[in-house]
């Protein structure tokens, strides 16, 4: 049901670690913490229960349960989203976890800024396949994806791909019109590429999400049409969480994979993951 090809979810361990374009740790030894308000709530003496920790994988399973039932209430979404990163460790483990989302980004970036700088043809040819002449557009922006993310064995690869898939049909609907070809992308601007990336980090984050705890979306979703609404919803509130600020970077001649680029691209994947989490 829904767009989703979740498995059974994370589970909690002791100690807690933390069409064309288709594919062919531990952050604190395993004590389970109170996060946030919950730390006060949670302190003996103070005349409370004590609250559960969004520290587990069972709290962030119910709390999207509670959003797939709620039918999209956007105060449980974030409440969703803040237990989801809480389980994987907090926004720091998990944006250290993101290896295959931040190299896929700095490609991403890499790629379109040559196309702005050097052209099409130069920038395919940087990516090990030499001219695009006589082939569609659809051929080559699929040889386009498998270069940047080839089709990847672990959950983490088969995410990074799905968001440079993600990338592509967004730019393919906006650039490529009838009768255009590949060509069209040299108008890209700046701005198409700031958002290229953040459209890459959000699509990442959404599909991990959506991976590994969207089963939950699908049990509580009444019908298949509702479980995607969800879905999409869930994608909306991550991408409100990305914002790559690009006020002094020079995104079309900026060395996306080289040690700025790199800091710049784990900081969105910080900055996203901690906004997740504190469920704003």
């Amino acid at each position: 049901m829904g767009t989703s090809t979740s498995h059974g979810g994370p589970k909690d361990k002791k100690p807690l670690l933390p069409s064309w374009a288709l594919p062919p740790d531990d952050a604190n030894g395993g004590e389970t913490l109170p996060v946030g308000d919950n730390a006060e709530n949670a302190a003996p003496g103070n005349g409370q229960e004590p609250v559960e920790p969004h520290f587990t994988w069972q709290s962030a399973k119910r709390q999207m349960t509670n959003f797939a039932s709620s039918g999209g209430d956007r105060e449980k979404i974030a409440k969703a989203g803040g237990a989801y990163v809480s389980a994987k460790g907090g926004a720091r483990a998990a944006s250290l976890g993101s290896v295959s989302g931040q190299r896929v980004a700095a490609k991403v970036g890499s790629f379109l800024g040559t196309i702005s700088s050097r052209g099409i043809n130069d920038a395919i040819a940087s990516l090990g396949f030499m001219t695009a002449v006589g082939e569609s557009a659809e051929t080559v922006f699929a040889k386009i994806a498998d270069a940047l993310s080839p089709a990847g064995a672990t959950r983490e690869e088969v995410a990074a791909r799905k968001a440079v898939d993600d990338v592509l049909c967004v730019l393919y609907e906006k650039f490529i019109h009838e009768g255009e070809d590949i060509s069209s992308l040299d108008r890209m601007t700046a701005e198409d590429i700031s958002e290229s990336i953040e459209q890459c980090v959000c699509s990442y984050i959404y599909h991990r999400w959506l991976e590994e705890l969207g089963f939950r979306v699908e049990k509580g979703a009444i019908t298949e049409n509702a479980a995607v609404a969800l879905e999409n919803q869930m994608k909306d509130y991550v991408k409100e969480c990305v914002s790559l600020e690009t006020d002094n970077i020079d995104v079309l001649n900026f060395d996306w994979q080289g040690s700025q680029g790199v800091q710049i691209i784990e900081r969105v994947f910080n900055d996203a993951y901690s906004i997740l989490e504190a469920g704003v």
